[in-house]
């Protein structure tokens, strides 16, 4: 379940993250993808806007509406409370949306490189 409270991180906000974890947190292209919404789009941003714009860029000529639902119960259940454990994106339950958090500049560098393969040279992500 997506739940996420700054106090409740096991890790020091602005500590360096161990090279392994970046690795193992961009290894998803769905942990990948919701960052690409969050570096694309003015923070906050609904769970539900992250779903739809990665179930577009999986199945962008048909009809999402399945794979949206599908992408948000992994995105919430999953992805979200991962990338909130590493202090990279903050989850607001209340509002049901997320942005980035305080060590999101330490992936930053590994974000870009990942978008430049896989969003630039990919026609079917608009970008």
């Amino acid at each position: 379940m997506a739940t996420c409270n700054s106090q409740s991180n096991h890790r020091q906000v602005n500590e360096t993250i161990p090279l392994d974890q970046i690795y193992e947190l961009l290894a998803d292209w769905s942990r990948r993808s919701a960052l690409y919404c969050l570096y694309l789009n003015e923070n906050p941003v609904k769970l539900s806007a992250v779903a739809q714009q990665i179930a577009t860029w999986n199945h962008p000529h048909s009809d999402y509406r399945e794979r949206r639902e599908r992408v948000y119960t992994q995105l919430y259940h999953c992805h979200v409370p991962k990338l909130c454990d590493a202090d990279i994106i903050r989850y607001d339950p209340a509002e049901d949306s997320v942005s980035l958090a305080e060590n999101a500049r330490e992936i930053r560098p590994y974000i870009e490189r990942a978008a430049e393969d896989e969003l630039n040279t990919n026609e079917r992500y608009g970008l």
